[in-house]
């Protein structure tokens, strides 16, 4: 009887150890798998926190540029501007000849100018 209880304590003993170990292991992998959960959810934070910021970065750019579209001219006005610009172009170039006869008369009115001077 002696020799049964020292075998049923000493498999007792080794089952306290055995559940002592494998308490140790699960809860060493537990902690690390926490300190991993962890660490991901701070860099998830952190993506997110940027992730908002740009966000509304690019919100208040969209706002600026929505705010500044009503002013700006439309493909109408811009063809009309064009137009204007052409015809501009041809009353410049007019203009360019007409100064030239112009200046062509005060070449001759200078040159008489300067002969009545000297004469």
């Amino acid at each position: 009887m002696i020799e049964t209880l020292k075998l049923l304590l000493s498999g007792i003993a080794v089952a306290i150890s055995l559940a002592s170990f494998a308490y140790a292991w699960h809860s060493t992998r537990n902690r690390a798998q926490r300190a991993e959960i962890e660490a991901l959810k701070e860099r998830i934070a952190s993506v997110d926190g940027r992730r908002a910021t740009n966000v509304g970065e690019l919100r208040d750019r969209i706002t600026r540029v929505e705010e500044k579209l009503p002013h700006l001219p439309d493909q109408k006005s811009m063809h009309e501007l064009s137009l204007r610009i052409e015809e501009m172009h041809g009353d410049m170039k007019a203009l360019q000849q007409a100064l030239k006869g112009v200046q062509g008369q005060l070449e001759t009115a200078n040159d008489f100018l300067l002969r009545e001077r000297k004469g």
